[in-house]
């Protein structure tokens, strides 16, 4: 209680912002070659060992994914690159694998692409037939970029993976052929600040209870980063999960303005 209302300002404190975790990291899709030969120009090339497993976003085909090259898209540095990531596609009664499609990613050139492994094209990402997502933040030879999928926390679809797993380990990505390989898909998730310092803490007592137990922390919200102003933040606290016969997922919040303290 004393330390929520004690709470006025956020001086010395510092912001994080909520992002979205991929299930798919992008520097599992290349590797850096150094200076070793038989490479010498501290360039890329694909990690063609690395296979990962999808669902569509709508849920109803699947697909093994793999990167097939990742090279120079010119001759001098600075170089820039160009992807070539091909999908194996088959249907919910399709097996094995009916179709292949490959989606290319032009590194040279900051850009948005989204792209339907069902029907082997680059889709508008307003659409929702879109399966993966390719954000290429940055271009050139050290570009920087993310991949999401349509599920989760990046999309209102069922997308969802597995991997990366080192060669070719599945025969089917339809869990309805590989038994138990359900249990290991995916989606994107929101990472926060209440998963980065957790609000509960688990099991305290030890008892086997699986309880979560409130940790009272006091989290400040800016409502507008660009305005200073306290009439943009707001402190937080979550007073606990249960409702009064102990079912979870009744979660107590209490929350003000910064620089109210009970007075």
């Amino acid at each position: 209680e004393g330390d929520f209302l004690a709470l006025t300002s956020d001086t010395d404190m510092t912001y994080i912002s909520s992002d979205i975790i991929a299930a798919i990291q992008a520097s599992d899709l290349y590797t850096y070659n150094g200076s070793m030969p038989p490479y010498d120009d501290h360039g890329f090339s694909a990690q063609s060992n690395n296979w990962y497993y999808l669902t569509s976003a709508e849920g109803d085909s699947y697909a093994q994914m793999n990167v097939s090259s990742f090279d120079k898209s010119n001759d001098m540095a600075p170089y820039a690159y160009v992807a070539s990531i091909d999908f194996y596609v088959e249907t919910v009664d399709g097996f094995p694998l009916t179709s292949t499609h490959t989606w290319t990613l032009d590194f040279g050139s900051s850009a948005i692409s989204c792209f339907d492994f069902d029907s082997g094209s680059v889709v508008s990402c307003d659409t929702s037939t879109w399966d993966v997502k390719a954000d290429i933040v940055s271009a050139g030879q050290n570009s920087s970029y993310n991949i999401y999928l349509n599920g989760g926390a990046s999309g209102e679809g069922s997308a969802a993976i597995i991997g990366p797993t080192t060669s070719n380990a599945y025969a089917s990505a339809n869990p309805a052929k590989t038994p138990g390989l359900g249990f290991a898909y995916a989606s994107d998730i929101a990472g926060s600040a209440f998963a980065d310092s957790a609000w509960y803490a688990y099991d305290v007592l030890n008892e086997g209870t699986h309880f979560l137990w409130p940790t009272y922390k006091t989290y400040i919200i800016n409502t507008d980063p660009s305005s200073d102003t306290d009439d943009t933040k707001f402190k937080l606290q979550i007073l606990d999960y249960y409702n009064a016969s102990n079912a979870s997922g009744y979660p107590l919040i209490r929350f003000s303005e910064i620089y109210y303290d009970g007075e």
